[in-house]
């Protein structure tokens, strides 16, 4: 699933208080503030995401280090499988929690 590219912007629309708008000023979504004082608090939170995402897989990206022939998560110390093809990650391991995350901002089943 993609999103529309950040970064987005908080402003006001003609019907709606708030509103959530894209770089080349395409409406992303509306806030109505009638029955929410945390509305833009809210609003900024959502329009920071698109940055939010990308920072969290860069640091995901760069959790991992070589040690020896052996690639390791550097939160966990979990090391690369037998096959070559994933790390199990410990529970409790922020990279694993962020990879969760971000499975769930891409829409994607885990």
């Amino acid at each position: 699933m993609a999103h529309t590219p950040g970064p987005w912007h908080v402003g006001r629309a003609i019907h709606w208080p708030i509103e959530i708008f894209s770089e080349d000023q395409n409406s992303i979504c509306y806030l109505d503030n009638s029955e929410n004082t945390d509305s833009e608090d809210n609003a900024k939170l959502i329009a920071a995401a698109p940055e939010l995402l990308d920072m969290l897989s860069k640091l995901v990206a760069d959790a991992y280090c070589e040690k020896g022939y052996n690639c390791c998560c550097t939160y966990c110390d979990a090391k690369l499988s037998d096959d070559g093809l994933d790390i199990t990650h410990e529970d409790g391991c922020l990279v694993l929690d962020a990879k969760k995350v971000i499975t769930k901002a891409k829409g994607k089943d885990e």
